[in-house]
């Protein structure tokens, strides 16, 4: 069985399943996380082909703001439902009956309201995640289009499979990423993935026979360059930079996302346009 590493839910223990639901191993999550370190702390993440869930409810242990779950596996959404049930993650509209995504509870409660809660009062409370089932490239074309930018988009496609390919290409060409911010994808050592404009690979980690790829959000630049300044001008920089694949000089892993729209707050996309 899984367990969460630290955080405030650390020790948790997770909802795993065989067969092609091929979690995160505990190694190559402590290699992740120490790379981000402090910029997942309030930051908005993204879990693509996220299986277990365990990725993102990682990042929501350590501090992130929220988390949106990504997966067309039903067994895989049923298990991150839960899994964001044993450890206080789970947002209300996802919870409250197990109606599901498209439940009215997502589709009529206003963007960022939950059931008797302040839409602005999220003081206090532990980061929230939500689960949709839909293919990861359709879910990055529907926040595009809803001018929502993340932090952090963490992607486990299936080893070997084109979708990491379209999912790198379509980040790069949408504005999903904030400026800064950090693509990290997982996948054979020997299978490095494309590079494409919009990307810049910032880091490579190497854990056996897994590889963690870093890409950097690369425009627009100025905005990212200004954004890296700030960052930079910080006190605990060392605790919140990653280093340059090339050059090992600091590099900005993440920025915190002002956007007002969230990605747990937007409606899912609609069923009846599924391909």
């Amino acid at each position: 069985m899984l367990r969460i590493g630290t955080g405030i839910a650390r020790g948790r223990r997770l909802k795993s399943v065989t067969g092609a639901i091929r979690p995160t191993g505990s190694r190559v999550r402590g290699s992740l996380f120490d790379t981000l370190s402090t910029p997942i702390v309030d930051g908005t993440v993204l879990d693509l082909c996220a299986g277990s869930g365990i990725l993102g409810i990682e990042a929501l242990s350590r501090g992130a703001r929220c988390c949106l779950f990504v997966d067309n596996d039903r067994r895989a959404v049923r298990m991150i439902r839960d899994n964001l049930d044993r450890c206080g993650f789970a947002d209300p509209r996802d919870r409250s009956g197990r109606h599901g995504a498209h439940s009215p509870i997502a589709e009529h409660d206003p963007p960022g309201r939950h059931p008797g809660q302040d839409p602005h009062d999220r003081e206090g409370s532990n980061g929230q995640g939500r689960v949709w089932m839909t293919d990861a490239v359709r879910c990055l074309g529907h926040l595009a289009d809803h001018s929502c930018a993340v932090d952090i988009i963490l992607a486990d496609p299936p080893y070997g499979d084109p979708v990491a390919r379209e999912i790198i290409r379509t980040i790069g060409e949408r504005s999903v990423l904030a400026p800064g911010g950090l693509l990290v994808l997982e996948h054979r050592g020997d299978d490095p993935p494309e590079t494409c404009a919009g990307l810049d690979l910032v880091r490579r980690r190497d854990i056996g026979d897994t590889a963690l790829s870093f890409f950097r959000s690369a425009w627009p630049a100025r905005s990212a360059r200004s954004a890296q300044t700030a960052r930079t001008d910080r006190s605990d920089q060392p605790d919140g930079t990653a280093r340059s694949a090339s050059s090992g000089q600091p590099v900005l892993a993440a920025t915190v996302n002002q956007s007002k729209v969230l990605p747990i707050d937007l409606p899912p996309p609609s069923s009846r346009t599924r391909r």
